[in-house]
């Protein structure tokens, strides 16, 4: 008989910074998460500390929200961002389907494009799609950026993957 793997049962996140209040990363008042660690290495990255995966600050991705939820001032929703989400993506599935039980809604920011992460056989990729009310997706092109909101160079998209915000209200 083969011994089950805790990690697969009950999966931490790597942070590497959270911020309980935020106007800058999303719609409304939002917690920001920054994980640790990033296969994509794009040029220019502004979070260059958040690349290499290493170990920094891990957590259960419930008592994250807990503690999110117990801060002073709770948030709308939470943003989470990078390093790159999907490259601890069934930990982060796990944080926003909680966060989306207390009330809160969701924003990730990916590297990768919509089309590499839907069409992905990773089926923990299609879970955080499912949990995910706004994604930022696509990679950061240097020579592309320029002052736009919530996202730094004009190829990344942003995605409205439920009805919890109304795009022309929001943007």
């Amino acid at each position: 008989m083969q011994s089950m793997n805790p990690m697969k049962r009950n999966p931490m996140l790597n942070i590497a910074h959270l911020l309980l209040k935020s106007r800058a990363n999303g719609p409304g008042v939002r917690a920001v998460i920054w994980v640790q660690g990033c296969p994509i290495r794009c040029s220019g990255c502004h979070n260059q500390k958040m690349l290499p995966f290493e170990k920094r600050f891990i957590v259960h991705p419930e008592q994250l929200v807990e503690k999110i939820m117990s801060a002073a001032f709770v948030p709308e929703g939470i943003t989470l961002t990078g390093g790159e989400p999907f490259a601890q993506a069934q930990a982060s599935a796990i944080l926003l389907k909680t966060a989306k039980k207390v009330g809160l809604t969701t924003m990730v920011y990916s590297g990768y494009n919509y089309q590499h992460i839907s069409k992905s056989k990773e089926t923990s990729f299609r879970g955080l799609l499912r949990f995910t009310d706004i994604l930022v997706a696509g990679p950061f092109i240097q020579s592309l950026q320029g002052k736009f909101r919530w996202k730094g160079s004009a190829n990344q998209k942003i995605l409205f993957l439920s009805d919890a915000y109304i795009p022309n209200e929001v943007l």
